[in-house]
């Protein structure tokens, strides 16, 4: 019996080639419909707000808006949007703030989605309201919030000032005490 010598496989750079680049089409492929999809559930979310959309006045605080981009995101305001998590099942509600993004909400119901969206819709509208109410205030008193504010600072130095020689004459007169009682005794 004659032993079979084991071929040498011949190698090709244009079949590896070839392969790579069937493989990055395919990678391409599952990306862009991963990207398809989140774009059709944040289009369902801005269908479902669609009537809160419709009463919101400030368009450059509150955008509702979908940006496509990677991934595609639904703006809410200029620190808060929704996003699809991986699965493209599950709406991520999130904000970003100084310390870092926070999760607002979580979950696979758009109703759920579009009714904290409203709420905080509803809240941010008030703040604003607010704000705009104690600057017409200021205003009718003669005051500017930018003369307001600096009086505030003013005045809060001036309290941390009085608090620390207050602290300073107590400690004095503690350590006098001390001395005194330990003299005498």
């Amino acid at each position: 019996m004659s032993a079979s010598v084991p071929r040498k496989k011949q190698r090709s750079l244009e079949q590896a080639i070839q392969q790579i680049r069937i493989s990055e089409a395919d990678q391409s492929d599952a990306v862009s419909e991963l990207r398809d999809m989140a774009l059709v559930q944040l289009s369902r979310l801005d269908e479902e707000l669609s009537s809160v959309t419709a009463g919101v006045k400030d368009r450059e605080r509150f955008p509702l808006a979908i940006l496509p981009g990677d991934p595609p995101r639904f703006w809410v305001d200029m620190t808060s949007h929704v996003v699809m998590h991986r699965d493209q099942l599950t709406y991520r509600f999130l904000r970003d703030t100084s310390l870092g993004r926070i999760v607002l909400m979580e979950t696979d119901r758009v109703e759920d989605v579009a009714d904290r969206i409203t709420q905080v819709l509803a809240r941010r509208t008030i703040e604003l309201e607010k704000a705009k109410e104690s600057d017409l205030l200021l205003a009718k008193l003669g005051a500017s919030p930018e003369l307001y504010s600096r009086e505030r600072r003013r005045s809060a130095r001036r309290g941390a000032l009085g608090g620390f020689l207050l602290g300073l004459i107590c400690g004095a007169a503690g350590l006098m005490s001390y001395a005194w009682f330990f003299h005498v005794n």
